[in-house]
């Protein structure tokens, strides 16, 4: 068995057969409720273990990280994908970049200019795609998510 903290309140777990990571009570309640798992304050390693490294990325290595938004785009639901738009795309010179720079096969960038604002985000080779729609009054929290399709809004 092995037990490393990766920084206060995350701590790994490995055993001979299996592992995952284990959450502070402070830890969870900084999670946004799409990363969080139905077996808190425990994230099995295989899934639920990209969630906590997406939501405390500043404690992991790039290839972590990697691995992590990979992970949640093949195991991710629409909230989950939506999350990654919110956090890990952003625009530059008017036109989206996605950091880790990679996107899985079959999902493209995508921008937007909806007679406001310029929205960017990322869709899959079905044309669904993900991004931001709403922000609270100080701008760190979404409260609402857009969800497009090749032919609008859905």
């Amino acid at each position: 068995m092995s037990v490393a903290t990766v920084t206060r309140g995350i701590v790994v777990v490995g055993t001979a057969s299996h592992g995952g990571i284990w959450l502070s009570p402070e830890r969870v309640e900084r999670l946004p409720e799409v990363l969080r798992s139905k077996t808190l304050p425990w994230f099995e390693e295989d899934c639920d273990a990209a969630l906590v490294i997406l939501a405390f990325a500043e404690h992991f290595s790039t290839e972590q990280l990697k691995f992590a938004f990979l992970s949640a785009f093949q195991y991710g639901n629409a909230a989950l994908k939506s999350f990654l738009a919110r956090h890990y795309v952003e625009c530059r010179d008017n036109a989206p970049v996605v950091s880790p720079p990679e996107l899985p096969k079959g999902y493209e960038l995508f921008s937007f200019h909806d007679g406001v604002r310029t929205v960017y985000g990322f869709r899959d080779d079905r044309g669904t795609g993900y991004s931001h729609d709403k922000w609270d009054e100080d701008d760190s929290v979404v409260t609402a998510w857009a969800h497009f399709t090749a032919e609008g809004s859905s």
